[in-house]
């Protein structure tokens, strides 16, 4: 059981990194995506600063 909590914790440990996110974030607003004309999926993320 220790060796399991052991190798869980160590992946853990070396899978984070120091690098910074390279995905290409697009600025498009919510009416622009929808108005493309593609076949792809569109991923849409929202936040707010409040």
């Amino acid at each position: 059981m220790k060796k399991i909590i052991l190798t869980t914790l160590l992946i853990m440990l070396f899978s984070c990194s120091d690098k910074p996110s390279v995905y290409p974030w697009s600025s498009l607003s919510y009416e622009q995506v929808l108005n493309l004309n593609t076949d792809k999926i569109i991923f849409l993320d929202f936040y707010s600063d409040n």
